[in-house]
């Protein structure tokens, strides 16, 4: 592996999550507050009737908000915040979240403070924000110190962030552990910090964080401030892929592929886990496991479709490998203005082999063909580069043609981590 870069890896939050803030963290603050909810209420009337449990459960709420009971002020703000028995209303929820900050209720301080930074339910005001999560940590709070790590680290703060991570991890903080080792590995002076950074994420990566897991195994691979491990990474990403996360499926996949023989017929259903996702690697390298028949049976309408899927993702070789399926008629009807069109994106992206191709693939064109592929070309780099959503000039179905023959090999990407 040539090179391998530092960084981190995220993944997407459901949209219940996103609204609740910046990161996995507020889970843990809606499950808190919802424990005195659960213990009155059967999770099983919660699976058959949630709806009306949630009326039900803002009427008591409500009548015990109006007494000043702070906890039910706060319960009562979720009910309004997440649309639970009730329509959204962020106002609401602040001005409830409001009365029970008064009291000194942490937990309202610390969402009251979120929605005071992102100017939820009425204006940003960074100042406050940070105030009532000042507040909620000197009471104690593990949360808000991990939220007011997350604040200061959008700003200039990070030796700030640092602090109150830390704080949050030696508290036992799981999540308070993996950011810190993420800021640690990310930090402007990567090289002071590396071992401590790959010792916090490990620690989190061993009580089942996903991500922790996750860059647990590109630190292994990569060797960034502890030994490479090859093993040792594998088995990391065999337990982030327990997530479903495709990034982790992927790098198994890759270890898998470029192990011993016995690994290597392991690859496919690894890379097909995220291929399925979306993860625009796993589908090039899918895709040309198919055509080679190099681990795997060859199939010319499986090498065909998962190409496609990771060209339209703008995967520069695997742009290249469309084009060259085309012009051998592999997978699909024979079609060189199709072609010479994907080959043009490739080249887009300064693919060397596409480059040595154009000129030739030219030659096999006639003057109205390379202007209906010009046309292609201009609409699908607009839609890959500039927003689009398809690509109807250029996506094709497939239909199983000929055997399958190997133009260029789309080389496994190696480990990344990426930024924060």
């Amino acid at each position: 592996r040539d090179d391998l870069v530092t960084g981190v890896q995220t993944c997407a939050l459901p949209i219940w999550v996103k609204r609740l803030g910046f990161n996995l963290i507020f889970v843990l603050l809606w499950w808190q507050s919802s424990m005195s909810f659960a213990r009155d209420i059967s999770f099983q009337s919660l699976m058959e009737g949630y709806k009306e449990t949630y009326k039900r459960s803002l009427k008591w709420y409500g009548e015990a908000a109006s007494l000043g009971l702070a906890e039910a002020q706060y319960n009562l703000a979720i009910h309004h915040y997440l649309g639970l028995g009730t329509a959204l209303d962020s106002n609401r929820a602040r001005s409830l979240l409001k009365r029970a900050a008064e009291q000194n209720y942490v937990r309202a301080q610390e969402l009251l403070g979120i929605m005071a930074w992102r100017g939820e339910g009425g204006p940003k005001d960074p100042e406050l924000a940070m105030d009532l999560l000042e507040q909620a940590a000197s009471s104690g709070s593990t949360n808000a110190n991990l939220l007011l790590g997350m604040l200061q680290s959008q700003g200039t703060s990070d030796s700030r962030a640092l602090a109150l991570y830390k704080k949050a991890a030696e508290a036992g903080s799981v999540e308070g552990a993996y950011l810190l080792g993420i800021s640690l590995l990310t930090s402007p002076e990567p090289d002071m910090n590396l071992s401590q950074g790959a010792l916090w994420i490990l620690r989190a990566a061993e009580k089942n964080h996903p991500l922790a897991q996750l860059n647990a195994g590109l630190i292994s691979l990569a060797g960034m401030g502890i030994e490479s491990n090859r093993i040792e990474a594998l088995r990391w990403f065999l337990l982030a892929s327990k997530s479903q996360n495709p990034e982790a499926q992927y790098q198994a996949g890759y270890l898998y592929e470029t192990g011993t023989s016995e690994e290597k017929i392991k690859a496919e259903r690894w890379y097909r886990k995220a291929a399925i996702q979306g993860h625009r690697e796993a589908q090039a390298r899918l895709g040309f496991l198919y055509t080679s028949g190099s681990i795997v049976q060859p199939d010319t309408h499986d090498a065909f479709k998962w190409t496609r899927r990771a060209a339209e993702q703008g995967h520069p070789q695997a742009q290249y490998n469309i084009a060259h399926l085309l012009f051998r008629g592999i997978g699909h009807d024979r079609d060189l203005v199709k072609a010479f069109a994907w080959m043009l994106l490739a080249d887009q992206q300064q693919l060397e082999e596409a480059s040595k191709a154009l000129p030739y693939l030219k030659q096999q064109l006639s003057p109205s063909e390379q202007k209906q592929a010009n046309k292609l070309f201009m609409k699908g780099a607009l839609e890959i580069f500039g927003g689009g959503e398809t690509l109807a000039g250029l996506s094709t179905t497939p239909a199983i043609k000929s055997e399958p023959e190997a133009k260029s090999e789309a080389k496994p990407e190696p480990a990344k981590v990426k930024s924060l």
